[in-house]
């Protein structure tokens, strides 16, 4: 594994509270394939009570300058299912009280890297891969976190 390096949330640049989306210095983008719309609580249970279908899934997406995808991620629960290449990957959070997510090959139970905050005090993202993945993977899984924190933060706004 590469020696970990830390990304500051300062470094990276939001472009609204609702919608993430960073370009990256090699023409890379991390952005979600459509606008995101969350289903309020109550949405949800008349959706489930009248026997609607499921909202349809909105990945985040990396794309590069020809806009073709190169890796792909889906909410599951507690954490992300991340489809790269030929590889099928897995974003776990290490505990329910950990900031720390850690990188699985999907069906495996070695981690093969981590990435997140060391401590709950910090504002400093640390990302500790194996030089296998690329740079833009990299921070497409800092981009992963960054989204939870964002969607959990405007459903905080929206029960207020």
């Amino acid at each position: 594994m590469t020696s970990a390096s830390a990304i500051s949330a300062s470094d990276a640049s939001v472009t609204s509270t609702l919608r993430l989306a960073i370009r990256l210095p090699l023409r890379f983008t991390c952005a979600r394939a459509r606008p995101r719309q969350d289903e309020r609580l109550y949405q949800a249970a008349a959706r489930k009570l009248s026997g609607g279908a499921k909202p349809p899934a909105n990945p985040l997406l990396l794309r590069d300058a020809g806009e073709a995808v190169l890796a792909q991620a889906d909410l599951d629960g507690a954490g992300w299912l991340i489809a790269l290449d030929d590889d099928a990957l897995e974003l776990r959070r290490r505990s329910a009280f950990s900031r720390i997510y850690d990188l699985y090959r999907r069906g495996q139970g070695a981690a093969l890297g981590w990435v997140g905050q060391k401590s709950f005090f910090t504002s400093r993202f640390h990302v500790d891969l194996p030089r296998e993945f690329k740079f833009p993977f990299q921070i497409f899984t800092f981009v992963l976190l960054l989204d939870r924190t964002f969607v959990s933060l405007d459903r905080m706004n929206d029960s207020a």
